[in-house]
């Protein structure tokens, strides 16, 4: 039977929190649709134990970053964008207004990259990229505490197990 520590399941869960939180702090709180979006995911394979998460795809522009030369906007990118500009800006804008202001987003993303430097302006941490890193690098060693009591739990349940069925 695969080596897979029950306390592992609240690690991964305890990590996605935590991302969560840093890209809360980040300013990258609109709709919950993308801390919704983060699962965990941990298999035991042979000898290994894998933790993953999933999380909707631009978790990773927000991680990295955009380069400008990179910025494509589809028009259902454009629509949500118009959406956020309603959420974040006013919805007592005019529809042509909002849909100014979202193609003037787009302009300045093609000339700055994504997020742009404005965005700071939304931050707790002055950070806009890097929540995921930041978020583990932050919390490595409870992470490591969390990692050796999920293991050691493991080993003392199985060893009383074995202690109790020689007995």
């Amino acid at each position: 039977m695969p080596f897979k520590p029950k306390g592992l399941d609240v690690l991964n869960k305890e990590m996605l929190a935590d991302i969560s939180k840093e890209l809360r702090l980040q300013g990258h709180h609109d709709t919950g649709a993308l801390e919704q979006s983060l699962k965990p995911y941990l298999q035991a394979v042979n000898n290994e134990v894998i933790m993953q998460a999933y999380a909707l795809g631009y978790i990773e522009d927000l991680e990295e970053g955009v380069p400008a030369e990179k910025i494509n906007v589809s028009d259902a990118d454009f629509e949500k964008l118009k959406g956020w500009v309603k959420r974040k800006i006013g919805g007592q804008l005019r529809p042509a207004d909002v849909t100014a202001t979202a193609a003037a987003i787009v302009r300045k993303w093609k000339k700055e990259g994504k997020p742009l430097s404005s965005s700071r302006a939304y931050s707790q941490t002055g950070e806009v990229t890097g929540a995921i890193k930041t978020a583990l690098e932050e919390n490595e060693q409870k992470y490591e505490r969390m990692m050796d009591d999920a293991i050691f739990n493991e080993f003392d349940a199985e060893f009383s197990k074995t202690k109790s069925s020689t007995i």
